[in-house]
C-alpha cells in the first residue's frame, strides 16, 4: 500500500488520545534497496517505530501486509 509521508503523520496523530503532533521517527535501515513496484527506480530502506518499510521518492512509503498496522499501533503507544 502506497501513502504519503503526511498522511502517515495524519493517521499517527490521530492515534494519540488526546490528539496532537507527533513526528515520525524514520531511521535509516542497512537492508538491501528493492525496486519501485511502480517505477522500478531503487527504494529507501527505512525503518519506523522498527518496522521496516521502504520509500520511493516518487510515490511514497511502502507498506507491506500488517506494516502500517504495527506503525500505528506503536504510535497509539507514545507516551
Amino acid at each position: 500500500m502506497w501513502l504519503g509521508v503526511g498522511d502517515v503523520q495524519e493517521m499517527a496523530q490521530q492515534m494519540q488520545v488526546p490528539v496532537r503532533p507527533i513526528q515520525l521517527p524514520f531511521q535509516e535501515d542497512p537492508r538491501q534497496a528493492i525496486p519501485c513496484p511502480d517505477c522500478t527506480e531503487p527504494m529507501r530502506t527505512l525503518s519506523l517505530y522498527e518496522v521496516p518499510v521502504d520509500a520511493c521518492t516518487k510515490h511514497g512509503v511502502w507498506f507491506d501486509a500488517h506494516e502500517l498496522a504495527k506503525v500505528l499501533l506503536a504510535a497509539a503507544r507514545l507516551p
